[in-house]
C-alpha cells in the first residue's frame, strides 16, 4: 500500500496530480491515527520515536557504526548547542520552534515493508547481490572488504531491504547499483528498526516527495544510516538556529544540498554558521539568504577556506571591511566556491600588476562586478588584449573601461564584442581614435545588445537629428558629431530618457543637438534648463530682430514691442545697440533696487525717462540718481532731474548735498591722490557705486597708497590699474595684493594693466599662472640641466613639469641636481629612480655629500637590528618612513629575540597586528601575556602565534 509502483509521484497538490499526503496511503492514515492531525513538521512530536524499539546499528568489518558516522567525522551526538553570552541565537531547545520535531507517534510501519517476490532469488548472498542486483566486481570487491557480513546474510532479509527502498524511491535498477555501490552498509541495516523508521521520518518532517527523497538518497545514500537523533538535532540547526520558518526552504536546501545532512552539528554547522554570523556580521536573516542562494558554504572548513578566502585575501589584499564582505557575499554567495591559490589570487595578481589596479579600485570592482572571478584568467587576458591592440586603446583607457565596465570580460571578444565594436565603427563613420574615445569615455556600451539596445537609439537620434539638419545648415555627420560629444548618451533609455526630452527640446525650439548637455540632467534640473535656453533662444531672437543684444534683452525682460523699442532707442546714444545684455540686465537691477519698483512699474518709467538706461561713459544718469540719493531727495518723484543740464541739477541737489557729505569722501580722496578728472571720476564710481558708501576710509587709503608705491610711485600707472580693475581697491591687502604682488615681481616686469589683471584672478587661475611661469623660468635659465633630467631619467613633459615646479633654483644653479641623480642610479635601476624622484622632487635638492651621509647613518641603524638593507628604499624615505621603518625592525627583533620566533612566525603575526609597531607597545604587551600564563617561553610564543 505504501509507495506501491502504480502510485504517482509525491507532486504538490498546487501542482497537479496528488498531494504529497494523498501519496502516503493508508501508513499515512494510520500515522494520523496515532498523532491526531498532523500537517507540517512543527506538529510532528515524540510520540513517533518514543516507543519505537531501541535501533541497533551493525557493524562492519572494521568494528565501526556507520550509523553514527558524520560528513565530518563527528560522532553521532545528542548534545544541543548552548553558549550562555549568545542571545540572539537560539540553543536548540525554544519550544516555540520547530524543537517539538525531536519526539514522534508510535506506528505502525508493517504496511511499509511487504514480503517481496524472492522466488527467482538464488540462495546465496554473493550470487544474490552480483547477479540479481547486477553489481559490478568493484563494488563486490567493496562489499567483501568493507561489509563482508553482507555475504552471510540471507538473500530473502537482502531483497526485503531492496525491495524497501525501491517502493519508497521509485528506484530503478541502475539507482539500486549506483546506491549500495556508494554505501553496501546500508544492508546491514535493520529494514524495520532502522530503513523504515529513517525514511518514514526523512518524508513526514520535510514533506519530501518521491522524486526529492530519491535525489537525495542517490547522492547521499549514508542520510539513511544516521540514527533520529542525529537528523533531529541537524533539523533543529536549521529550524531553531538559523530560524527557517517555511519547512519548504529547508526542504529545498537539503534536496539540493544533501550532503549538509553529513555535517556535525557541534563541529561543523555551527562553527561555520558562527564566523559569519559573529565576526562578518551577517544577521540570521542575511544568513538564510546567503545559504539558501549558496548551501556550499555550511560544508566548507572555516580555518581552510572561509576565514582563508574572507580574511587573508579580501580582507586583508583587497582592503575590504565586514561591510563589502556582506554585500559580495549576498550579491553573489557562488565566489566562495572557487580555489583561492589556482584561481582567486592569480586573477587579482593579474589585474593590480599587469593593469595596475589598487587594491581599492579592484574591490570597488568586485562589489559592482561579483562575477569576475567566474571568468578564467585566460578569458580575462584575451579580453583584455583585445581592447589593448585590437581596438588600440591605451593602457589608461583600458583600465578606465574595465574599471567602469568590468562586464566587458564575460563577452566573446571574437563573437559579441566584435559585433558591437564593428557596429560602432560603421554605423557611427568612426575612426579608431573617435572609437577608442567613445569607448573609454562610454564602457558599458560594450555590453548593450545591438538589435535591442544600441540599434534603437542609433535609429532615432539619426532620424531627429538629420530631420534637424535639412531644415537647417547643420553637418551631416551631427549625429557623430553628437556622439562623440557626449558617449553617455547612447547609455539612457531609448523611452524613458532620450526620447522624451528630445521631444521636449523641439516643442521648445532649441536645438536638437543640445541633448547633450540636457541628457544627463535630473529632471528638475532638466526643466530649469530647458527654460532658461528657451528664453535664451528668444533673446538670440530678438537680437536679431533688434540688430542688438542689449535691446533684446530689454524687449524680452520688460515686452517692449517694436515700436516702443524704436522710442527708446531714439532717446539713446547711437552706440546703444554694442552694449552688452549682461550690463544692461545690472542696470535695470540697480533701477529696480534704487526706485523700489516691480518690472511692470519699471517699464513705464523707463518709457517716460529712457535716459535711465544710458550705459555710455560720458552718461551722467547713475552719479545723478547717487547724488539724489545722498542729498535726500524722494528718486522716484525726482526723476525729471536726470533730463536738468548741469547747471540746473546741481543747483537743485548742491544745498541738501553740502548738508550730507563729510568733509573729506573716499572719492574726494582717490580724486586727490590718483590726480582724476572728472570723466575719469565719473567712470570710477559707475564701476564701483560702493565705495562712495564703504565706511573703512583707512583701509581704502592703505590700499590706494600701496598701489601708488608698487608702481615705482607712479601716479599715472596706478591710475591706469585702477580704472582698469576697480576692484583692486576691494582686495584685502594683506591676504591678496602683497603675496601676489611678491610673486609677480619675482618673475619680470610687467605692465600696470597686466598686473592689475593678475592681482584680481581667481586664486586657482593665479597658481596656475604662476606654475607656468616657474616652468618657462627653469627651462631658460637651466636648459643644460632640464635637458639631462629629461634624457637621463627618461621623462615625460608632463612629469618633467611636476619635478621642475618642486625643486630650488639652487640646486639647480650648482648642478646638484645632476649629482643626486647619478647617486641615485648607482643604488638601483633607472625606472626606481625615475618614480622616485617623481615622487618626491625634493630629493635633487638635497647636497648629495648630505645625501650619502644620510643614507649610511640610516644604514647603519637597520642594520644594528636585522641584516635588511635596501640601500635605495633607506635613501628616499621620508623621516617618517624611515621612522616607522625603524620600529617595524625593532619590534620583529624584539618578537624573535623574546618569544624565540622564526621569520615566517614573526610575519604571521604582524600584519594583523599593526597598532603593536612600537617596542613600548609590544613589550608591555608581551609582559602582559607572560604574567597572564605565568608559564615558559613555548607558552608565551604559542599565545603570541594564536
Amino acid at each position: 500500500l505504501f509507495f506501491s509502483p502504480s502510485s504517482r509521484g509525491f507532486s504538490s497538490s498546487g501542482r497537479g496530480g496528488l498531494s504529497r499526503r494523498e501519496t502516503f496511503g493508508s501508513v499515512v492514515r494510520s500515522v494520523d491515527s496515532h498523532s491526531g492531525s498532523i500537517s507540517n513538521f512543527n506538529d510532528y512530536n515524540h510520540h513517533f520515536t518514543q516507543q519505537l524499539p531501541q535501533r541497533r546499528a551493525p557493524t562492519t568489518l572494521h568494528g565501526r557504526r556507520n550509523s553514527e558516522t558524520d560528513f565530518d567525522n563527528d560522532a553521532d551526538s545528542t548534545g544541543t548547542w548552548r553558549e550562555e553570552d549568545e542571545d540572539d541565537v537560539s540553543d536548540g531547545k525554544d519550544p516555540q520552534l520547530v524543537g517539538k520535531i525531536m519526539q514522534q507517534p508510535n506506528i505502525d510501519i508493517t504496511p511499509l515493508l511487504a514480503n517481496s517476490n524472492d522466488q527467482n532469488n538464488p540462495d546465496i548472498a554473493y550470487f544474490y547481490l552480483r547477479d540479481t542486483l547486477g553489481l559490478s566486481e568493484e563494488t563486490m570487491w567493496k562489499i567483501t572488504l568493507d561489509a563482508g557480513s553482507l555475504l552471510g546474510m540471507t538473500p530473502r532479509n537482502l531483497d526485503k531491504k531492496v525491495s524497501l527502498l525501491r517502493r519508497t524511491m521509485n528506484l530503478s535498477d541502475e539507482d539500486v547499483r549506483v546506491i549500495l555501490g556508494k554505501q553496501p552498509a546500508l544492508l546491514h541495516y535493520s529494514a524495520e528498526r532502522n530503513l523504515a523508521p529513517t525514511i518514514l521520518f526523512l518524508v513526514r518532517a520535510l514533506d519530501l516527495s518521491k522524486g526529492e527523497l530519491r535525489g537525495m538518497i542517490i547522492e547521499c545514500p549514508s542520510i539513511l544510516g544516521y540514527s533520529l537523533e542525529n537528523l533531529k538535532k541537524k533539523f533543529g540547526f536549521f529550524f531553531n538556529t538559523l530560524r527557517f520558518e517555511d519547512v519548504g526552504q529547508v526542504r529545498e536546501l537539503l534536496v539540493n544540498t544533501p550532503k549538509l545532512l553529513l555535517c556535525a552539528v557541534d563541529t561543523g554547522l555551527i562553527p561555520r554558521m558562527k564566523f559569519l554570523h559573529k565576526e562578518m556580521q551577517f544577521s540570521l536573516e542575511e544568513l538564510r539568504e546567503v545559504y539558501r542562494k549558496n548551501p556550499k558554504l555550511l560544508l566548507y572548513s572555516v580555518d581552510e577556506n572561509l576565514r582563508e578566502k574572507i580574511i587573508f585575501f579580501f580582507i586583508l589584499q583587497l582592503n575590504m571591511e565586514p561591510k563589502h564582505v556582506r554585500k559580495l557575499l549576498l550579491s553573489y554567495p557562488q565566489v566562495m566556491d572557487y580555489n583561492l591559490e589556482n584561481h582567486l589570487v592569480p586573477i587579482a595578481h593579474y589585474l593590480m600588476t599587469e593593469l595596475e589596479f589598487s587594491s581599492i579600485e579592484l574591490r570597488s570592482i568586485l562589489l559592482k562586478f561579483p562575477r569576475l572571478f567566474t571568468h578564467s584568467l585566460i578569458k580575462i587576458k584575451h579580453v583584455t588584449g583585445f581592447l589593448r591592440y585590437e581596438l588600440q586603446l591605451d593602457a589608461n583607457q583600458v583600465k578606465r573601461v574595465l574599471f567602469q565596465s568590468p562586464q566587458v570580460l564575460g563577452l566573446d571578444a571574437e563573437g559579441n564584442l566584435k559585433q558591437k565594436i564593428e557596429f560602432l565603427r560603421s554605423r557611427l563613420n568612426l575612426t579608431e581614435y573617435e572609437l577608442s574615445v567613445v569607448l573609454s569615455k562610454m564602457p558599458t556600451l560594450l555590453g548593450c545588445s545591438i538589435q535591442n539596445n544600441l540599434l534603437p537609439k542609433v535609429e532615432y537620434l539619426e532620424s531627429v537629428l538629420l530631420s534637424q539638419s535639412k531644415h537647417s545648415n547643420k553637418s551631416p555627420t551631427i549625429l557623430k558629431d553628437t556622439v562623440l560629444k557626449q558617449p553617455t548618451l547612447l547609455g539612457y533609455s531609448l523611452d524613458s530618457r532620450i526620447r522624451p526630452r528630445m521631444e521636449q527640446l523641439m516643442q521648445a525650439g532649441v536645438p536638437l543637438e543640445k541633448i547633450t548637455v540636457g541628457i544627463s540632467m535630473t529632471e528638475r534640473k532638466f526643466q530649469e534648463w530647458l527654460s532658461s535656453s528657451e528664453s535664451k533662444r528668444k533673446r538670440l531672437d530678438n537680437a536679431k530682430l533688434y540688430d542688438s543684444a542689449a535691446l533684446g534683452y530689454l524687449s524680452e525682460t520688460l515686452n517692449f514691442g517694436v515700436s516702443e523699442i524704436d522710442l527708446i532707442r531714439a532717446s539713446l546714444p547711437s552706440e546703444c545697440t554694442e552694449w552688452g545684455a549682461s550690463k544692461l540686465r545690472a542696470r535695470i537691477r540697480y533701477l529696480r533696487e534704487v526706485l523700489g519698483v516691480s518690472l511692470g512699474e519699471l517699464r513705464d518709467i523707463i518709457l517716460a525717462y529712457p535716459l535711465l538706461l544710458d550705459l555710455s561713459p560720458e552718461s551722467v544718469t547713475r552719479e545723478r540718481l547717487n547724488k539724489l540719493q545722498k542729498a535726500g531727495f524722494n528718486i522716484h518723484d525726482n526723476l525729471r532731474s536726470i533730463t536738468y543740464n548741469d547747471q540746473d541739477f546741481e543747483k537743485l541737489v548742491k544745498p541738501f548735498l553740502n548738508q550730507h557729505r563729510p568733509s573729506k569722501s573716499n572719492v574726494s580722496f582717490l580724486r586727490e591722490k590718483l590726480r582724476l578728472d572728472e570723466k575719469e571720476e565719473r567712470m570710477l564710481l559707475s564701476r564701483l557705486p560702493s565705495i562712495e558708501n564703504n565706511p573703512n576710509r583707512k583701509t581704502l587709503e592703505d590700499r590706494a597708497n600701496y598701489l601708488v608705491k608698487e608702481f615705482n610711485n607712479n601716479v599715472k600707472l596706478a591710475k591706469t590699474a585702477i580704472l582698469h580693475q576697480p576692484t583692486l581697491l576691494q582686495l584685502s591687502l594683506a591676504r591678496v595684493i602683497l603675496p601676489r604682488m611678491e610673486k609677480i615681481r619675482s618673475f619680470h616686469a610687467l605692465d600696470s594693466i597686466t598686473t592689475a589683471q593678475l592681482l584680481v584672478l581667481h586664486n586657482n587661475e593665479f597658481e596656475e599662472w604662476c606654475r607656468d611661469q616657474t616652468i618657462q623660468r627653469v627651462h631658460k635659465e637651466f636648459p643644460k640641466t632640464v635637458q639631462f633630467i629629461r634624457t637621463t631619467l627618461q621623462m615625460k613633459q608632463e612629469e618633467l613639469d611636476s619635478v621642475l615646479i618642486r625643486i630650488s633654483s639652487e640646486a639647480l644653479a650648482n648642478y646638484n641636481a645632476e649629482k643626486v641623480v647619478n647617486f641615485l642610479l648607482t643604488l638601483d635601476s633607472l625606472e626606481r629612480v625615475k618614480t622616485a624622484i617623481i615622487r618626491q622632487p625634493y630629493l635633487v635638492s638635497i647636497q648629495v655629500d648630505r645625501l650619502e651621509d644620510k643614507t649610511n647613518k640610516r644604514r647603519s641603524l637597520l642594520q644594528s637590528v636585522d641584516d635588511w638593507s635596501d640601500a635605495f628604499t633607506v635613501a628616499t624615505m621620508t623621516n617618517d618612513e624611515f621612522k616607522m621603518r625603524l620600529s617595524y625592525m625593532n619590534v620583529r627583533a624584539t618578537l624573535k629575540r623574546s618569544l624565540g620566533l622564526d621569520d615566517t612566525q614573526v610575519d604571521s603575526i604582524l600584519p594583523r597586528s599593526q597598532n603593536l609597531w612600537s617596542i613600548s607597545g609590544i613589550t608591555k604587551r608581551l609582559d602582559r601575556i607572560s604574567q597572564f600564563l605565568q608559564g615558559s617561553k613555548d607558552d608565551v610564543k604559542k599565545s603570541s602565534a594564536i
